[in-house]
Protein backbone atom coordinates (compact mmCIF):
# COMPACT_ATOMS: atom_id res chain seq x y z
CA UNK A 1 0.00 0.00 0.00
CA UNK A 2 1.47 3.33 -1.05
CA UNK A 3 0.69 5.70 1.83
CA UNK A 4 2.51 8.68 0.33
CA UNK A 5 3.93 8.72 -3.20
CA UNK A 6 3.30 9.37 -6.87
CA UNK A 7 1.91 5.94 -7.77
CA UNK A 8 4.64 4.96 -10.27
CA UNK A 9 5.52 1.72 -8.37
CA UNK A 10 9.04 3.03 -7.60
CA UNK A 11 10.05 3.81 -4.01
CA UNK A 12 11.44 7.33 -4.19
CA UNK A 13 12.36 10.33 -2.05
CA UNK A 14 9.74 11.32 0.49
CA UNK A 15 7.54 8.29 -0.06
CA UNK A 16 5.94 6.00 2.52
CA UNK A 17 4.98 2.39 1.71
CA UNK A 18 3.33 -0.30 3.82
CA UNK A 19 4.07 -3.83 2.57
CA UNK A 20 2.33 -6.97 3.88
CA UNK A 21 4.20 -10.25 3.75
CA UNK A 22 5.55 -13.07 5.94
CA UNK A 23 8.19 -10.83 7.46
CA UNK A 24 8.44 -12.54 10.83
CA UNK A 25 9.24 -16.09 9.69
CA UNK A 26 10.46 -18.47 12.38
CA UNK A 27 13.60 -20.49 11.60
CA UNK A 28 13.04 -23.24 9.02
CA UNK A 29 15.08 -25.69 11.11
CA UNK A 30 12.18 -26.11 13.55
CA UNK A 31 9.63 -27.06 10.89
CA UNK A 32 10.17 -30.87 10.71
CA UNK A 33 9.56 -31.11 14.48
CA UNK A 34 6.88 -28.45 15.06
CA UNK A 35 3.13 -29.02 15.37
CA UNK A 36 2.39 -25.55 13.98
CA UNK A 37 -0.37 -25.47 11.38
CA UNK A 38 -2.08 -22.98 9.09
CA UNK A 39 0.93 -22.03 6.94
CA UNK A 40 2.14 -23.27 3.57
CA UNK A 41 4.36 -25.99 5.06
CA UNK A 42 3.60 -28.19 8.11
CA UNK A 43 5.51 -26.87 11.11
CA UNK A 44 6.04 -23.46 9.54
CA UNK A 45 5.30 -20.38 11.65
CA UNK A 46 5.21 -17.47 9.20
CA UNK A 47 2.45 -15.00 10.05
CA UNK A 48 1.61 -12.16 7.69
CA UNK A 49 2.71 -8.81 9.08
CA UNK A 50 3.20 -5.27 7.81
CA UNK A 51 6.44 -3.37 7.30
CA UNK A 52 6.59 0.38 6.68
CA UNK A 53 9.29 1.98 4.53
CA UNK A 54 9.49 5.75 5.13
CA UNK A 55 12.02 7.96 3.37
CA UNK A 56 13.07 11.18 5.12
CA UNK A 57 14.19 13.75 2.57
CA UNK A 58 16.01 15.96 5.08
CA UNK A 59 18.46 13.26 6.15
CA UNK A 60 18.11 11.19 2.95
CA UNK A 61 17.55 8.04 5.00
CA UNK A 62 14.92 5.35 4.91
CA UNK A 63 13.55 3.96 8.15
CA UNK A 64 12.05 0.48 8.09
CA UNK A 65 9.65 -0.34 10.94
CA UNK A 66 7.49 -3.29 11.85
CA UNK A 67 4.86 -3.68 14.55
CA UNK A 68 4.39 -7.25 15.77
CA UNK A 69 2.59 -8.39 18.93
CA UNK A 70 4.41 -10.06 21.77
CA UNK A 71 1.24 -11.84 22.94
CA UNK A 72 -2.14 -12.83 21.52
CA UNK A 73 -3.66 -10.09 23.65
CA UNK A 74 -1.56 -7.64 21.65
CA UNK A 75 -2.60 -9.40 18.43
CA UNK A 76 -6.25 -8.94 19.33
CA UNK A 77 -5.74 -5.27 20.14
CA UNK A 78 -4.04 -4.69 16.78
CA UNK A 79 -6.97 -6.30 14.94
CA UNK A 80 -9.70 -4.84 17.14
CA UNK A 81 -10.83 -8.35 18.12
CA UNK A 82 -11.00 -10.40 21.33
CA UNK A 83 -7.75 -12.24 21.93
CA UNK A 84 -7.70 -15.83 20.68
CA UNK A 85 -6.06 -18.65 22.67
CA UNK A 86 -2.64 -19.99 21.69
CA UNK A 87 -3.39 -22.55 18.97
CA UNK A 88 -0.16 -23.09 16.98
CA UNK A 89 -1.78 -21.33 13.98
CA UNK A 90 -0.13 -18.15 12.63
CA UNK A 91 -2.95 -17.58 10.12
CA UNK A 92 -5.21 -16.08 12.79
CA UNK A 93 -3.94 -14.27 15.90
CA UNK A 94 -0.17 -14.67 15.85
CA UNK A 95 2.41 -13.53 18.36
CA UNK A 96 5.92 -14.19 19.61
CA UNK A 97 4.43 -15.92 22.66
CA UNK A 98 2.45 -18.30 20.45
CA UNK A 99 5.52 -19.09 18.32
CA UNK A 100 7.58 -19.86 21.43
CA UNK A 101 4.80 -21.85 23.08
CA UNK A 102 4.63 -23.98 19.94
CA UNK A 103 8.35 -24.72 20.29
CA UNK A 104 7.88 -25.84 23.89
CA UNK A 105 4.92 -28.13 23.12
CA UNK A 106 6.65 -29.52 20.03
CA UNK A 107 9.90 -30.15 21.94
CA UNK A 108 8.02 -32.09 24.63
CA UNK A 109 6.49 -34.30 21.93
CA UNK A 110 9.85 -34.84 20.21
CA UNK A 111 11.36 -35.78 23.57
CA UNK A 112 8.55 -38.31 24.12
CA UNK A 113 8.67 -39.65 20.57
CA UNK A 114 12.23 -39.14 19.21
CA UNK A 115 12.65 -38.92 15.45
CA UNK A 116 16.21 -40.26 15.44
CA UNK A 117 17.28 -37.32 13.31
CA UNK A 118 20.33 -35.35 14.50
CA UNK A 119 18.57 -32.10 13.57
CA UNK A 120 16.01 -32.56 16.36
CA UNK A 121 18.64 -31.15 18.75
CA UNK A 122 17.67 -27.68 17.50
CA UNK A 123 14.33 -27.87 19.31
CA UNK A 124 14.84 -30.27 22.24
CA UNK A 125 16.16 -27.71 24.72
CA UNK A 126 12.87 -25.82 24.48
CA UNK A 127 11.02 -28.58 26.36
CA UNK A 128 12.11 -27.14 29.71
CA UNK A 129 11.63 -23.46 28.84
CA UNK A 130 8.95 -20.97 29.91
CA UNK A 131 7.90 -18.86 26.87
CA UNK A 132 6.91 -15.94 29.11
CA UNK A 133 10.56 -15.62 30.18
CA UNK A 134 11.57 -14.57 26.66
CA UNK A 135 9.20 -11.66 26.02
CA UNK A 136 11.46 -8.81 27.16
CA UNK A 137 13.10 -7.40 23.98
CA UNK A 138 15.86 -5.76 26.03
CA UNK A 139 17.19 -9.26 26.76
CA UNK A 140 17.20 -10.41 23.14
CA UNK A 141 20.36 -10.92 21.12
CA UNK A 142 20.09 -9.36 17.68
CA UNK A 143 21.25 -11.18 14.56
CA UNK A 144 21.11 -9.19 11.32
CA UNK A 145 21.28 -10.57 7.79
CA UNK A 146 21.88 -7.82 5.25
CA UNK A 147 21.31 -7.99 1.52
CA UNK A 148 20.28 -6.09 -1.57
CA UNK A 149 18.38 -6.71 -4.78
CA UNK A 150 19.96 -7.62 -8.10
CA UNK A 151 20.42 -4.76 -10.58
CA UNK A 152 19.03 -7.06 -13.31
CA UNK A 153 16.83 -10.17 -13.13
CA UNK A 154 18.79 -13.19 -11.93
CA UNK A 155 18.55 -16.14 -14.39
CA UNK A 156 18.14 -18.61 -11.51
CA UNK A 157 15.15 -16.69 -10.17
CA UNK A 158 16.80 -15.40 -7.01
CA UNK A 159 15.66 -12.03 -5.67
CA UNK A 160 18.33 -11.08 -3.15
CA UNK A 161 22.11 -10.87 -2.85
CA UNK A 162 23.07 -11.62 0.76
CA UNK A 163 26.11 -9.51 1.57
CA UNK A 164 26.71 -9.16 5.29
CA UNK A 165 25.85 -10.36 8.78
CA UNK A 166 25.97 -9.09 12.37
CA UNK A 167 27.46 -10.05 14.73
CA UNK A 168 30.65 -11.31 13.15
CA UNK A 169 30.78 -15.09 12.93
CA UNK A 170 33.63 -16.81 14.75
CA UNK A 171 34.87 -19.68 12.57
CA UNK A 172 33.86 -23.02 14.07
CA UNK A 173 31.90 -21.56 16.98
CA UNK A 174 29.33 -24.37 17.07
CA UNK A 175 28.21 -23.82 20.68
CA UNK A 176 27.49 -20.10 20.28
CA UNK A 177 29.88 -18.76 22.92
CA UNK A 178 31.66 -16.47 20.41
CA UNK A 179 34.86 -18.55 20.50
CA UNK A 180 36.21 -21.32 18.30
CA UNK A 181 38.04 -23.54 20.77
CA UNK A 182 38.51 -27.03 22.15
CA UNK A 183 34.90 -27.26 23.32
CA UNK A 184 33.72 -26.77 19.74
CA UNK A 185 36.12 -29.42 18.44
CA UNK A 186 34.75 -31.84 21.03
CA UNK A 187 31.15 -31.05 20.02
CA UNK A 188 31.97 -31.82 16.38
CA UNK A 189 33.78 -35.06 17.29
CA UNK A 190 30.85 -36.12 19.49
CA UNK A 191 28.42 -35.40 16.63
CA UNK A 192 30.48 -37.54 14.24
CA UNK A 193 30.71 -40.39 16.75
CA UNK A 194 26.95 -40.37 17.38
CA UNK A 195 25.73 -40.10 13.78
CA UNK A 196 28.54 -41.62 11.71
CA UNK A 197 26.46 -44.70 10.84
CA UNK A 198 23.35 -42.73 9.91
CA UNK A 199 24.30 -42.70 6.21
CA UNK A 200 25.01 -46.45 6.24
CA UNK A 201 28.79 -46.16 6.29
CA UNK A 202 31.06 -45.83 9.33
CA UNK A 203 33.92 -43.77 7.95
CA UNK A 204 34.47 -40.90 10.36
CA UNK A 205 32.17 -38.67 8.33
CA UNK A 206 28.49 -37.67 8.48
CA UNK A 207 26.78 -36.83 5.19
CA UNK A 208 24.15 -34.11 5.52
CA UNK A 209 20.91 -35.29 3.94
CA UNK A 210 19.42 -32.83 1.45
CA UNK A 211 22.42 -30.50 1.48
CA UNK A 212 22.33 -27.49 1.05
CA UNK A 213 18.64 -26.89 1.73
CA UNK A 214 19.54 -28.75 4.92
CA UNK A 215 22.71 -27.79 6.74
CA UNK A 216 24.53 -28.40 10.00
CA UNK A 217 26.33 -25.99 12.28
CA UNK A 218 29.02 -28.69 12.63
CA UNK A 219 29.80 -28.48 8.89
CA UNK A 220 32.30 -25.66 9.33
CA UNK A 221 33.46 -25.52 5.69
CA UNK A 222 29.97 -26.04 4.24
CA UNK A 223 30.84 -28.95 1.95
CA UNK A 224 27.91 -31.14 3.00
CA UNK A 225 30.06 -33.38 5.23
CA UNK A 226 30.92 -33.26 8.91
CA UNK A 227 34.36 -34.78 9.30
CA UNK A 228 37.89 -34.25 10.61
CA UNK A 229 38.38 -31.28 8.27
CA UNK A 230 35.71 -29.36 10.15
CA UNK A 231 37.44 -30.17 13.45
CA UNK A 232 40.74 -28.85 12.07
CA UNK A 233 39.11 -25.61 10.85
CA UNK A 234 37.75 -24.55 14.23
CA UNK A 235 39.26 -21.20 15.11
CA UNK A 236 41.01 -20.75 11.76
CA UNK A 237 41.08 -17.12 10.58
CA UNK A 238 41.43 -17.84 6.84
CA UNK A 239 37.87 -17.31 5.76
CA UNK A 240 35.58 -15.73 3.22
CA UNK A 241 32.48 -13.63 3.69
CA UNK A 242 29.18 -15.50 3.75
CA UNK A 243 25.76 -14.74 5.26
CA UNK A 244 24.37 -16.29 8.39
CA UNK A 245 20.72 -16.95 9.12
CA UNK A 246 18.82 -15.36 11.97
CA UNK A 247 15.88 -17.03 13.67
CA UNK A 248 13.60 -14.16 12.87
CA UNK A 249 15.09 -12.98 9.60
CA UNK A 250 14.74 -9.20 10.13
CA UNK A 251 17.47 -6.87 8.89
CA UNK A 252 18.25 -3.21 9.59
CA UNK A 253 14.86 -2.72 11.16
CA UNK A 254 13.33 -0.86 14.07
CA UNK A 255 11.01 -3.26 15.87
CA UNK A 256 8.09 -1.44 17.43
CA UNK A 257 6.61 -4.37 19.32
CA UNK A 258 3.10 -4.16 20.69
CA UNK A 259 3.35 -3.87 24.49
CA UNK A 260 7.14 -3.62 24.21
CA UNK A 261 9.91 -1.14 23.56
CA UNK A 262 11.99 -0.23 20.54
CA UNK A 263 15.11 -1.96 19.25
CA UNK A 264 17.32 -0.24 16.69
CA UNK A 265 19.78 -2.38 14.77
CA UNK A 266 23.19 -0.80 14.39
CA UNK A 267 25.95 -0.96 11.82
CA UNK A 268 26.50 -4.37 10.22
CA UNK A 269 29.97 -5.89 9.97
CA UNK A 270 31.22 -8.65 7.72
CA UNK A 271 30.93 -12.31 8.74
CA UNK A 272 33.04 -15.27 7.76
CA UNK A 273 33.60 -18.98 8.18
CA UNK A 274 36.75 -21.02 7.75
CA UNK A 275 37.56 -22.46 4.33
Amino acid sequence: TEIAGDGDALFEAGEVWDIRSQWFHRAHGFEPFSVAKGSTVPGEYAPVSEVRFRHHTGSDTTRVTMVFPLTNVGAGLMRGEPAEPLNHDPSDHASILEALNDLVVSAILVDMFPTGLPEEAIILDWKDKDPDSYLDPTHWRVTVLLGSSYTAPDPTGEYFVWTDAYPNVEPGDVDGDNEGDGDDRQFINDYIAEYDALDGVVDGSVTISGFAANFSVFDVNHDGLVDSTDVALVGESNCEVIPTVSQWGVAMMVLLLATAGTIVFGRVRSACVAR
